[in-house]
């Protein structure tokens, strides 16, 4: 305890103390009673007068810059003042005598009392100018006490019959009484920073005065007294956890005390239990080492090995006794619209599976009138998903509730995949790794024959990506956050075009069949894209949800099927959904009503001599991606294209879609019957070639359905999981016709293809040989032409073929790649006299340019460790690359040169055949899988991607962190297998066994 002096006399008394306790303000002895103002460096500073011998300070701004009290003027009045280096008069209510009692944290707003021109006293509140605050009723009224903002303000009032209540005012409800403790009269004379929480003194039955605390609530509570009769409270911490005051104590003496109650502090352990759920990776402030703004955890209570459990612990400390009070929690959410409260009970033993539910799990001993009680928190594995605002609440013996306090930032419960009891759940550690964690996904894009992944950073811990996800399922009441089926459906659904306030717009563009080759490149660069980006440009999730954020959740252009399944992906699995992209290639779209088969029709345009799909029929995709996600033990398709979902594979690999328009659309996408015809003019009719003469076209749809394997880097065909594989191969060997194409090439190359027309008939017959080589988009929507068409008239000897070549230049092919990688070459074969034809299209695709990234460490770091990345890239072409560039861009928690997460890199016009290379630093912040991606891209080319894993920590068995299982790590090891516990349990089984001991041998041996 420090002496702060006096002013020259005999005594000093504090009344008022700045935020940060380095301003004390009060009055002191000297000549006269005066305001003084303490600090360190000045000592007591005496403020002054108004002009007359007297002053009193009582309270201080936040920063101690702004001093109330009151001051005798020339005429010996008191008047309140305001002290901001010089002493200002603030006047009256009309009658000779104020007092400030109190000022908010920025030293705007005081209140006091006034007299009136009546004579009578007034609660004031005083901004610029002095307001009377009226009363409850009586003649007189007196503020005591200002939140933080100044909104609120206490005191007490006369009401109409005479009796002293306390009172809370605001501008909007005025004054309002806030009753008594059963006794004739209560004073407030404090209140909490944010004016919840109002504290004083209160006569109770007995006409004994006691200490109170008021919520809106709980009401008014008497909160005690030292042992004797009396007790009052006179100022309450800015949390509202800690009361002051006086009470008379067993044998009749006056004490200070302070009440921290049973609850003085919540805290919500959120490193702990984010690392325990494996939520710690969600960045949710906007700059690194700022505080999370929300606690992210996941619903479910039943352990399961490696991944967490989902109960959580939190922390309370006050003047907890479980002998007089119990702890229970409180969760609220607005799912429904108006708040509901879910209640939390305690349980002396376990909580009854699937139950909310709250245990003691451990109590400290009692040091200076206070312990800390650990508390366990259980949520059910159906918990409906979404923020919640938690409270601990502390209630006595009787079941009378005392107190209450709200954790410091909203509590976000996500689907669990590591409860047996969710239905997302996924076993072992491999899916939930696949499909929950790790922050990049491949998109499997291309042809049938020329399949390749495209690496796609969905970045489902990052703010944008989290707080766009939430926000579009604000719609959804509880009932369905529930249920992880009503969640993808309705994310589904939100992410396309096809209603207000979806994510993104979907764009195929396609030149109508009357543009020349330069009109239809201008149309694309200029028109069909204008206020938008490219498909093929996004590389991430965070680009768009970044955009979608930041204009307030208006529509971003342009999307395709894997821009829509990439976003889809990022959502899902940033709510707990295990998520993964699937490709169909040659993916039907077959229109209602429903028949199973895709009807494609072309029609000879006159004027162009070009073929052209009929409007209004069915169609083929080159390939279509939707996504999978895991509930009930099996994959169901998403689609975020068309706004489907969540369809049980099996049910579509059964064909039975019972009237359900949905599964139907599925099943006819990788499993129609194709049929490609040729439109007569003379009857107005798409005529179709027997299918028995061309049976590839009967059976071409959905030929590969691709994934990215769990447990690899590799693509998985999933063919069979959908339907019976066809087996008829391509090229056709039988066929009368047949065109053979490069499935892809490399930048700089020619397409080359042949034509082989075969003829079976024993006499010479004449064909018409039609070429036409075209860009084509991943829906099959023409834009310009590379080629013709061109057509040949060939004779052909009996059972003889012919041959016919073309060829398409790279200069051609070039300016088309920053709208699509895929050209189609379409042969038309008519045979003369009887009008027989066959139609062949082939694609084929353009490589993206090459880019490989390599680390050292390769594999793993330690937390807050680094690595280097070197990203190599050349230019393949015989010409310069115009504005070559390299966008990297890191998973959360692995930051490049270690404060950002994206860079991009002008690398500028590089000459033809040049390489180059780029090193970065890469440092650790969060423990877990992450990576780094490189795109590299130039004007009129294909940008080539690739993706670098790095662990970060997070070794299984290594037990105390390090960054490497050494010999601590073994005893630790051998201490959990003696008494079995979940850490032993290092291979994920569920169960701790002699596998576990091997599998940490081999960890150990390797040094993770």
């Amino acid at each position: 305890m420090q002496d702060l002096g006096t002013l020259g006399g005999w005594g000093s008394w504090a009344h008022g103390v700045s935020a940060d306790g380095s301003v004390v303000v009060g009055m002191a002895q000297g000549s006269f009673d005066r305001a003084f103002r303490w600090t360190a460096s000045s000592g007591m500073v005496d403020l002054g007068t108004l002009g007359g011998a007297r002053s009193h300070a009582y309270g201080v701004s936040g920063d101690g810059s702004v001093v109330v009290g009151w001051a005798y003027n020339s005429d010996q009045k008191a008047r309140a003042f305001r002290w901001n280096g010089t002493m200002q008069d603030l006047g009256t209510l009309g009658g000779t005598h104020s007092e400030a009692r109190a000022v908010s944290a920025d030293g705007q707003v005081v209140v006091g009392y006034s007299t009136t021109a009546a004579g009578f006293q007034r609660a004031f509140r005083w901004q610029g100018t002095m307001q009377d605050l009226g009363t409850l009723g009586g003649v007189g009224a007196h503020a005591h006490g200002v939140s933080a903002d100044g909104s609120v303000v206490v005191g007490d009032s006369t009401n109409s019959s005479g009796a002293v209540r306390a009172f809370r005012w605001t501008a909007a409800s005025g004054m309002e009484d806030l009753g008594t403790l059963g006794g004739s009269r209560s004073y407030a004379e404090g209140v909490s920073a944010d004016g919840s929480v109002v504290v004083g003194l209160s006569f109770n039955t007995k006409e004994e005065f006691h200490a109170f605390r008021w919520t809106a609530s709980n009401g008014m509570q008497d909160i005690g007294t030292l042992g004797g009769y009396s007790s009052m409270a006179h100022a309450v911490s800015a949390n509202a956890g800690t009361i002051v005051g006086e009470s008379s104590d067993g044998a009749g003496a006056t004490h200070a005390f302070r009440w921290a109650g049973v609850i003085r502090s919540v805290d919500s352990k959120d490193s702990e239990n984010e690392l325990h759920h494996r939520t710690h990776l969600y960045i949710l402030s906007e700059l690194p080492g700022e505080d999370q703004s929300r606690t992210i955890l996941r619903r479910g209570s039943k352990p399961s090995p490696n991944t967490g459990t989902a109960d959580f612990d939190v922390v309370v400390c006050g003047n907890f006794d479980p002998a007089q009070y119990t702890l229970s929690f409180e969760a609220t959410h607005t799912f429904d619209g108006a708040p509901a409260v879910r209640a939390i009970e305690f349980y002396e033993g376990e909580v009854p599976q699937g139950q909310w539910g709250c245990t003691l799990a451990g109590l400290g001993a009692v040091v200076n009138g206070e312990r800390v009680a650990t508390m366990r928190v259980f949520v059910p594995a159906n918990a409906p998903v979404g923020e919640y605002t938690f409270r601990a609440v502390a209630e006595d013996s009787t079941g009378q509730r005392l107190q209450e306090m709200t954790f410091d930032h909203p509590v976000v419960l996500l689907f669990n995949p590591a409860d047996q009891d969710d239905l997302v759940h996924i076993p072992g550690t491999a899916g939930f790794d696949a499909y929950i964690m790790d922050q990049f996904a491949d998109l499997w894009i291309g042809t049938g024959k020329s399949r390749q992944s495209s690496r796609w950073a969905l970045a489902q811990f990052d703010e944008c990506v989290f707080l766009s996800s939430m926000e579009l399922i604000k719609g959804l009441g509880s009932a369905a956050r529930a249920s992880p089926a009503a969640v993808i459906a309705h994310l589904s659904r939100k992410l396309p075009a096809h209603g207000g306030g979806s994510v993104l717009e979907g764009r195929w563009a396609e030149c109508p069949e009357t543009m020349s080759a330069a009109e239809c490149l201008d149309y694309l660069k200029n028109v069909a894209f204008e206020g938008g980006t490219v498909p093929g440009n996004w590389t991430g999730s965070d680009e768009i949800y970044e955009i979608y954020r930041a204009n307030n959740w208006a529509t971003v252009k342009y999307g395709q099927c894997w821009v829509f399944a990439g976003l889809l992906t990022s959502s899902l699995r940033s709510l707990g959904i295990p998520t993964r992209p699937v490709s169909n290639y040659e993916s039907a779209v077959d229109h209602t009503p429903f028949d199973g088969i895709a009807h494609v029709c072309y029609r000879l345009q006159p004027a162009t001599g070009r073929w052209q799909p009929v409007a209004g029929m069915d169609s083929v995709w080159e390939f279509h991606v939707w996504c999978e996600s895991w509930i009930g033990s099996q994959w169901h398709v998403a689609d975020g294209t068309y706004g489907l979902g969540a369809i049980p594979v099996s049910k579509v690999k059964s064909g039975d879609h019972s009237g359900d328009l949905h599964t139907a659309f599925v099943i006819a996408e990788v499993d129609a019957r194709c049929w490609e015809g040729v439109y007569n003019e003379a009857t107005s009719e798409c005529e179709y070639p027997d299918p028995a003469m061309d049976p590839y076209y009967d059976t071409r749809v959905g030929r590969h359905i691709t994934t990215k394997a769990a447990d690899s880097e590799t693509g998985e065909d999933i063919t069979k999981d959908y339907k019976t594989p066809e087996t008829t191969d391509d090229p056709r060997q039988w066929s009368s016709v047949r065109v053979t194409t490069a499935a892809d090439i490399q930048m700089g190359e020619s397409i080359d293809g042949v034509v082989e027309i075969t003829n079976g008939d024993g006499v010479p017959r004449d064909f018409l040989c039609y070429v036409f080589v075209l860009s084509i988009g991943q829906d099959g929507g023409r834009m310009g032409g590379l080629l013709g068409p061109v057509t040949e008239l060939r004779t052909i000897g009996p059972h003889e073929t012919g041959v016919v070549l073309f060829s398409v230049p790279w200069e051609d092919i070039r300016p088309w790649l920053r709208f699509s990688d895929t050209v189609q070459a379409e042969t038309v074969v008519t045979r003369i006299g009887d009008e027989q034809k066959w139609f062949r299209p082939r694609l084929v695709r353009v490589r993206g340019l090459p880019v490989q990234i390599t680390m050292d460490p390769a594999d793993r770091i330690p937390l807050g460790e680094q690595t280097v990345a070197t990203i190599r890239y050349h230019n393949p072409l015989g010409t310069p690359l115009p504005n070559s560039r390299l966008a990297l861009s890191s998973s959360a928690g692995l930051l490049i040169g270690g404060s950002t997460r994206t860079e991009t890199v002008l690398l500028g016009d590089l000459v033809p055949g040049a390489s180059g290379m780029l090193e970065r630093t890469l440092v650790g912040i969060a423990e877990g899988p992450h990576g780094l991606i490189a795109t590299f891209s130039a004007d009129d080319t294909v940008p080539g991607n690739d993706v670098e894993p790095l662990t970060v920590g997070l070794c299984p068995s290594d037990f105390d962190r390090s960054g490497f299982v050494d010999t601590d790590d073994f005893t630790a090891f051998v201490l959990a297998f003696e008494a079995g516990t979940d850490d032993a349990d290092v291979d994920g089984s569920g169960f701790v066994d002699t596998d576990d001991f091997t599998y940490f041998v081999i960890a150990f041996e390797a040094g993770c």
